[in-house]
């Protein structure tokens, strides 16, 4: 018989012999809606706070009700003190970047009422912020790509000068991804190339400041792998859970459409000493691209769960609940190891990846199915629970692409692309 691990409650309170409630921040997203049904799965009453009340996501039926809160932080954090609205003693769990910073700068408040992940603020802000995560990674021995930090209050000429060191194609994301980055720019981050690039750095300034601006590094989405893993409270990583991408949309520097766990040791070696070496405790990802043998860690993401952390679950390891059950105080089984050859996909967006593939003739239709194969988890589509699979499906299948709004000229592959203020995800 597995021993059972007994944890102690953390902080807030409850009801004496009751679970607390686990209050999901962000369930107007993929990684939102996958995280309540995974503690819905296991027995856990879960409350939904969204932005946006009307997205695809919310109209799951499996939350106990949905409140929507406003789009400041401060917001957030008058929400959850408010009793009438979250019920004290609640498990929260944040599912954006933003959402984890917010609970940070509020966490006086908030250690009183309710449970919550709580590493020190040094350890989270020098992952999540992309300037201080090349410095931790390099103090680790973990390789970064080459990179040059734009800051819209030095002067121009000496950003051009450093940035002319760093070897086209570039990737440009925020340092600290926020809203003005997320509702501005038409991806995650930016790809590019040919003469345009100064200009348009200049231009990304407008959503966010300072700017990464990185190294491209070549590959196809195969050398993509991430690791999610999971580090108790003692700061004692339990368990890890690697996955390489088999395709991503948008093209580029789009995020995961579809991933299946692998063994690799030396991408959890490197995770756990690189997160570790900051303190941290709590969920935590790192994504790597490979070179040959060499792995280069491209960002960290922690304090919460990521776009495909649920294939955890779907391989054997219950992140989730392990996290969940740490902060309730609630007897758990140890985390194991992930099965490999497990498959998450994000169907809609995967089909998206696919036809792209199947007219470039990198991929045919025979192909794509067979790599689906296999034991598999839906990031969104699940025949018990279909609204937010129709509705995503739906609002994508009739969303307009909105004409003269372009924001900016971005070159891809040495070709000249218009790129929209809206995503075409």
């Amino acid at each position: 018989m597995r021993r059972m691990v007994a944890r102690r409650q953390r902080s807030g309170g409850s009801r004496r012999g009751r679970r607390p409630p686990a209050v999901v921040i962000g369930l107007d997203s993929a990684t939102g809606l996958q995280v309540a049904r995974l503690l819905t799965d296991r027995g856990v009453t879960v409350v939904g706070l969204a932005t946006r009340a009307s997205h695809w996501a919310c109209r799951t039926r499996l939350v106990c009700r949905v409140v929507e809160i406003p789009a400041s932080d401060d917001g957030l954090i008058e929400v959850l003190c408010d009793a009438t609205r979250v019920e004290p003693g609640s498990v929260l769990i944040p599912c954006s970047d933003q959402s984890v910073l917010a609970i940070l700068a509020g966490a006086d408040r908030l250690r009183p009422i309710h449970r919550f992940s709580d590493p020190s603020s040094t350890s989270v802000e020098s992952l999540l912020d992309k300037a201080r995560f090349a410095e931790v990674a390099e103090a680790a021995g973990v390789r970064t790509p080459r990179t040059v930090m734009v800051d819209g209050g030095i002067d121009w000429e000496q950003s051009h000068a450093r940035l002319s060191d760093l070897r086209p194609p570039w990737v440009v994301k925020p340092a600290v991804k926020d809203d003005r980055w997320l509702t501005g720019a038409p991806n995650k981050a930016l790809r590019l190339d040919g003469p345009d690039r100064y200009e348009s750095v200049r231009q990304a300034l407008e959503w966010a400041d300072p700017l990464l601006v990185q190294e491209w590094i070549d590959g196809p989405d195969s050398a993509l792998v991430t690791c999610n893993c999971y580090i108790d409270p003692t700061g004692r990583p339990e368990a890890s859970v690697v996955s390489a991408k088999l395709r991503q949309w948008p093209p580029d520097v789009g995020t995961a459409s579809a991933a299946v766990t692998v063994v690799d040791d030396a991408v959890v070696e490197n995770t756990e000493r690189l997160l570790t070496a900051t303190g941290f405790h709590g969920l935590g990802y790192v994504e790597y691209k490979r070179i040959g043998d060499e792995l280069v860690a491209i960002e960290a993401n922690v304090g919460r769960p990521t776009g495909r952390s649920a294939m955890a679950e779907a391989a054997g390891v219950e992140l989730h609940y392990a996290l969940y059950a740490d902060l309730a105080g609630i007897e758990r089984e140890p985390l194991g190891s992930a099965r490999p050859g497990v498959v998450w996909v994000h169907l809609r967006r995967d089909l998206q990846a696919a036809l792209r593939n199947w007219r470039r003739g990198d991929e045919s239709p025979r192909s794509w199915v067979r790599s689906l194969r296999g034991p598999r988890v839906e990031a969104v589509a699940r025949w018990s629970d279909p609204a937010p699979f129709l509705l995503d499906f739906w609002s994508t299948a009739t969303k307009k692409v909105p004409g003269g709004n372009v924001s900016r000229i971005v070159s891809t592959r040495g070709r000249q692309r218009t790129s929209r203020s809206e995503n075409s995800a």
